[in-house]
């Protein structure tokens, strides 16, 4: 699993918030087993300080991990200082063989990804691809933003509906403002969302 974070305080004074940091978390997760399909894999992302207590700490559900499949998925944790670290880990997924392989789940692609609006809304756009001959109902979308070096500093995640059989969607996921680190590159994961955790295995002619 690769992961990432970055880091926006809090604004002191502001009613209805307290001193503290939002924390933008990104993870990619990758399947290796070449005959089990995951479902409902569960990882935990914690925020620790220097002595390694914990300042704040949740969970993610997810649908589905196809084998040979990356994920990725990104959320926002608060908590009451900057952490030392942020781990991001498997908690839990529930793993059925199957007789499919790593080829018959060719990813969702994205073409024309590009960061568009102003300093106070902007969004990361472009074309998700459905690789699939049947059409989807949910798709989540995250972009992952990523160094020079390549190196995962955080992202985002949105959703879309309604993904043509073999056609193409617009989308938009809302961009992370104020980051102290501007990303050289971005690229987009995407997964079937909602519904069955067997949905992606339908796709993939199991």
């Amino acid at each position: 699993m690769e992961s990432g974070y970055t880091s926006t305080p809090l604004t002191p004074g502001t009613p209805g918030t307290a001193e503290g940091v939002f924390l933008h978390w990104a993870a990619l997760l990758n399947n290796p087993n070449t005959s089990h399909y995951g479902a409902f894999p569960v990882i935990t992302v914690t925020a620790r300080d220097a002595g390694g207590q914990v300042l704040a700490t949740q969970q993610q559900t997810l649908n589905a991990l196809p084998p040979g499949a990356d994920i990725a998925w990104a959320g926002l944790l608060q908590a009451p200082e900057q952490p030392t670290a942020v781990e991001v880990t498997y908690a839990a997924v529930d793993w059925y063989p199957t007789k499919t392989t790593a080829a018959d789940y060719p990813p969702f692609t994205a073409s024309g990804v590009q960061r568009s609006g102003d300093a106070y809304s902007r969004q990361v756009v472009g074309e998700l691809i459905n690789p699939y001959p049947a059409a989807v109902g949910s798709m989540a979308i995250t972009a992952l933003y990523r160094d020079g070096d390549g190196r995962l500093l955080t992202g985002a995640t949105g959703y879309v509906d309604a993904l043509p059989a073999a056609g193409t969607l617009p989308f938009s996921v809302m961009d992370i403002t104020g980051l102290a680190q501007q990303p050289a590159g971005i690229e987009v994961h995407a997964m079937p969302w909602g519904g069955s955790p067997q949905e992606w295995n339908t796709l993939a002619g199991a």
